[in-house]
């Protein structure tokens, strides 16, 4: 009996194998849900409006801990590198990915007491808030920032749009 329970507390007790590969299993499912998202990219092939790979990653970090993150950010390097290969964008671009999780998994578990079960109204409402509006800033600002300064996006060009403004301001009709 005494062999039984040291062997289940053994089984219990982390280990650095365990960790790797709850990391793998996580960096690769970042990584194929952001090949799925990346069919629905808009602008560029890196930017897409659908990204099941941060509600992935929100998931996993909830649940294990925020030593699951270094998988966000090996997950996000390599789907951007595997798109175009650059290596500075692809950092920048998976360090916004982590933040984002870093972010919603921090409001979400110490700010507003979020219950990983959702079985509270206030749970959805701030799964959300958080998830949708709060915790992308970071992967939004710094990817296509990355991309504008690394990686061939052009600056928006905004002269016709500010013709417009002015013409509109002083009343005028348009040519």
């Amino acid at each position: 009996m005494n062999q039984l329970i040291e062997a289940l507390r053994e089984l219990n007790a982390p280990s650095s194998y365990r960790y790797a590969v709850r990391v793998a299993g996580l960096a690769l499912a970042y990584f194929l849900a952001a090949r799925i998202g990346l069919e629905y990219a808009v602008v560029n092939p890196v930017i897409s409006t659908i990204w099941p790979a941060s509600g992935i990653a929100l998931a996993a970090v909830l649940l294990g801990g925020l030593r699951l993150l270094p998988a966000v950010f090996i997950g996000a390097f390599a789907v951007n590198c595997s798109i175009h290969g650059a290596i500075t964008v692809s950092a920048i671009t998976g360090l916004g990915n982590s933040l984002e999780v870093l972010l919603g998994s921090l409001l979400l578990r110490r700010v507003l007491d979020f219950d990983v079960r959702v079985s509270r109204l206030r749970d959805v409402v701030c799964l959300i808030v958080v998830a949708a509006t709060i915790a992308p800033l970071p992967a939004a600002l710094l990817g296509p920032f990355s991309l504008t300064l690394f990686g061939g996006l052009a600056w928006p060009d905004d002269s016709s749009r500010g013709d417009c403004c002015c013409r509109c301001a002083r009343h005028c009709p348009g040519p």
